[in-house]
C-alpha cells in the first residue's frame, strides 16, 4: 500500500531557490525552445560532488529520458519519482557535480540508445513466499520474493529467516543499511568494500567478512546508528511496540531510495501515536537522512530524538554551515576496524547533545510535529578508503557544508 507522503518539501541543500528564465535565455541554455532546461548553480566556492536536486517532471516526458550538459557534452542520468502515491511520476531527481561559484544548464530529453544510467542506489526486501508463523520463523520453507509494501505481522519475532536480512536494506555505492523490521527496530550497518549493489546477492552469512564487505555494527540494545526515537522523561524510546506498522518503497533507484514506514498506535510510555518516518538514501554520500513526522503534535515534553551506540566514550561536537555534528571514530566495528559515525542535524532543529547508559543521544528540541537528520557511517574498509578521524572530519565537514548550502534552481517552464 502507498502511505501519503509528508506535508513538507525536502531539499538537499540550505534550500532552493527556483524561479524561470526569460525565454530568450532558455533558447540560448537549450538550443531549442521547446526543451525543458534547468540550470543548477553553486553560489560557494567549494566544489561539491553529487549534489541532489529535485525538480518538476514535464507532462510530455517519458521514461529514458535524461540530461544532456551541451557545455560539457555529457549525460546525465535522471530520476523518475512517484512521490505522491498517485501511480503517476512527478518528481525529477538527480545529481550533478558543482565547482565553486559555478553553473550547469541541462536539458531534460530524449536520451540515446547508447547511454545507460549506473544503479548507484536500491532497496533488497526480500520476504518468503508464505504467510509468517512463529513456529517456522527460523526456517526457510519458500523463494525469497521482492516486496514494494507490507503491512508487519504483529507476531513477528526477533532473528527471524522469514524476511532476508531481517528487514529492508538501503543501499548505495557506498554503504548499505537495514533496520529490524520486528518491534526492535534499530538500525544497523553493512559496510561495503565494492561500488557495486551486492545486497540482493548475500545470504544469511552476512556476518563473515567477504570480498563484498559485511555486517560491521553490533547494536545489542542500543539505538544502532541513528535509529528513530521519542525523548520523553529522561529516557529515549526506540519505535518498538505499535499497533501496525507498514512499510512501503517510495523510490527505488538508480541515484536514491526512499523507504516509508507508518506506525499507527505506537507505545511511548503511556501515549499511544501515529507516526511515518522517511529514509532516503543518496548515490554518492554514505549518510542516510531520517524524515519524522507525527500526525498530531507529540504530547507536552515528548521531543524527537536519535543516537549512535557508545562503543566508545569519546564524542566530538562541531557546527558547520548552519549544521550540528556529532561524531566520533575509533576500532568500533564488528570486525575490530575503524569506524567513524556522525549525526548531523540543522540548526534550526535545535539538537543538544545527551549521553545515556548505551547510546550518545542527539535530541531535536526546535518541533513536536516534524524533524529531520542524517546518520552516516564511514568504515575504513568502503570504497573511500578513510583512515582516520582526521580524514573523516574533513570528509564530514564536506557534507555538512553541502547540506548547508543554499543551492540555486532555476527552470523556463
Amino acid at each position: 500500500m502507498r502511505i501519503p507522503s509528508f506535508s513538507y518539501l525536502r531539499f538537499f541543500g540550505a534550500g532552493l531557490a527556483l524561479s524561470l528564465l526569460s525565454s530568450c535565455g532558455a533558447d540560448q541554455a537549450a538550443g531549442n525552445s521547446d526543451d525543458y532546461t534547468i540550470t543548477v548553480s553553486n553560489p560557494e566556492t567549494t566544489t561539491f560532488k553529487d549534489a541532489g536536486f529535485e525538480a518538476a517532471i514535464p507532462e510530455n516526458s517519458k521514461p529514458g529520458w535524461a540530461l544532456y550538459d551541451a557545455g560539457a557534452e555529457a549525460w546525465l542520468p535522471a530520476q523518475q519519482d512517484d512521490l505522491d502515491g498517485d501511480g503517476t511520476p512527478e518528481t525529477l531527481f538527480f545529481l550533478t557535480d558543482l565547482k565553486g561559484k559555478s553553473s550547469r544548464s541541462l536539458s531534460y530529453q530524449p536520451a540515446p540508445d547508447s547511454f545507460e544510467a549506473s544503479q548507484r542506489s536500491q532497496i533488497v526486501f526480500k520476504v518468503q513466499d508464505r504467510p509468517f508463523a512463529p513456529e517456522t520463523a527460523r526456517e526457510m520453507l519458500a523463494d525469497y520474493t521482492q516486496r514494494e509494501a507490507l503491512t508487519v505481522p504483529g507476531d513477528l519475532t526477533p532473528q527471524n529467516m522469514w524476511v532476508m536480512f531481517e528487514g529492508p536494506v538501503w543501499e548505495n555505492d557506498l554503504v548499505a543499511y537495514r533496520f529490524y523490521m520486528d518491534d526492535r527496530f534499530r538500525t544497523d550497518i553493512y559496510g561495503k568494500k565494492v561500488r557495486d549493489m551486492v545486497m540482493d546477492t548475500v545470504g544469511w552469512d552476512y556476518h563473515d567478512l567477504k570480498d563484498w564487505g559485511s555486517d560491521i555494527l553490533k547494536v545489542g540494545n542500543s539505538l544502532g546508528i541513528g535509529s528513530p526515537a521519542i525523548w520523553y522523561r529522561e529516557k529515549a524510546y526506540a519505535l518498538s511496540k505499535t499497533a501496525k506498522k507498514d512499510i512501503d518503497i517510495i523510490a527505488n533507484g538508480p541515484l536514491r531510495s526512499i523507504l516509508r514506514v507508518n506506525f499507527e498506535g505506537l507505545e511511548v510510555d503511556t501515549f499511544r501515536l501515529d507516526l511515518t518516518v522517511d529514509f532516503e538514501i543518496q548515490a554518492g554520500h554514505q549518510w542516510t537522512e531520517v524524515r519524522m513526522q507525527s500526525k498530531t503534535p507529540l504530547p507536552d515534553g515528548m521531543k524527537f530524538a536519535t543516537g549512535i551506540v557508545k562503543h566508545t566514550d569519546q564524542i566530538n561536537a562541531k557546527r558547520y554551515d548552519g549544521v550540528q555534528t556529532y561524531y566520533n571514530w575509533d576500532n568500533q566495528s564488528y570486525h575490530g576496524q575503524q569506524l567513524g559515525f556522525a549525526l548531523m542535524a540543522k540548526e534550526s532543529q535545535e539538537p543538544v547533545l545527551y549521553d545515556s547508559e548505551l547510546d550518545h543521544l542527539m535530541i531535536l528540541n526546535a518541533s513536536n510535529e516534524a524533524a529531520t537528520y542524517r546518520f552516516m557511517a564511514v568504515w575504513e574498509e568502503d570504497p573511500m578508503q578513510i583512515r582516520g578521524i582526521r580524514e573523516f572530519r574533513e570528509h564530514l565537514e564536506q557534507e555538512a557544508a553541502q547540506w548547508g548550502t543554499a543551492f540555486r534552481m532555476e527552470s523556463n517552464k
